[in-house]
């Protein structure tokens, strides 16, 4: 059960237009959070691709503040941000209080949450995906590495959340079980 005392976590990779974020599901579970729950909300949104860096926003009682802002990273290689990303993360992480739940918005960010449980930073981890394709990306080695990490999330979240009934019967068809996997 969460308390007014809890803090709750969004890790997401956000795409930019004109360097400015552009609007998605995420948004939507933070600004539901903003209206319903008392605790810490923080928003830590990691650029998509190149060009934008990462932003970390604290929200309390419906007002929002930016802790961390990093651009150094913006324009290397995907890797090697994404290597940033993950340091960031847990450097961002490591000195807060613990977080009691992350929804982790793709494969890399639930990484990203799983190595901050295994350090006692976060009680549960619910793995949300958006979409999902058998086929991501063109390069076999990017693609199998995705899938690695998809499965490895699926195995190892508290719960899965699923835009839409096809992922949540991916998701079945993984092997989760009716009670962990949530879809609208």
């Amino acid at each position: 059960m969460l308390s007014d005392n809890s803090s709750i976590a969004i890790f997401t990779h956000t795409q930019y237009r004109d360097n400015n974020p552009v609007y998605g599901p995420p948004d939507n579970i933070k600004d539901y959070l903003k209206m319903s729950f008392g605790g810490n909300i923080y928003y830590l949104q990691h650029s998509l691709y190149r060009a934008n860096g990462s932003v970390l926003t604290m929200y309390k009682n419906g007002g929002g503040k930016v802790l961390h802002q990093y651009n150094f990273h913006k324009n290397w290689i995907n890797i090697l941000r994404y290597f940033a990303d993950l340091c960031l993360t847990v450097k961002l992480f490591l000195w807060r209080e613990k977080i009691h739940t992350v929804i982790a918005v793709d494969p890399l960010n639930f990484l990203y949450a799983f190595i901050l449980k295994k350090i006692r930073k976060v009680d549960s981890i619910i793995f949300y995906t958006m979409d999902y394709a058998y086929k991501r990306f063109d390069n076999p080695i990017l693609d199998w590495s995705y899938h690695v990490l998809d499965r490895f999330a699926v195995r190892n979240c508290d719960q899965s959340w699923s835009a839409c009934k096809k992922i949540a019967d991916v998701r079945r068809d993984q092997g989760i079980e009716k009670k962990r996997n949530v879809h609208p």
